[in-house]
């Protein structure tokens, strides 16, 4: 936003948005997940193993 010349409140939205979290370390079985509203939603672990799925498209 700066780059483009818009006006904002940047202290406001840096207080907004910015969170500090503990490094965790994930085994090559977990991923972290956040969910797609991030401020209200879900952050966890899920086992690989846990995932249900099916690519539905594809591209090289």
């Amino acid at each position: 936003m700066d780059n483009e010349g818009n006006e904002y409140d940047k202290k406001g939205m840096t207080e907004l948005f910015e969170r500090s979290m503990k490094e965790i370390k994930l085994s090559d079985e977990e991923f972290y997940l956040i969910s797609d509203d991030w401020l209200r939603g879900k952050m966890i672990v899920l086992i690989k193993d846990k995932i249900i799925g099916k690519v539905t498209g594809y591209t090289e």
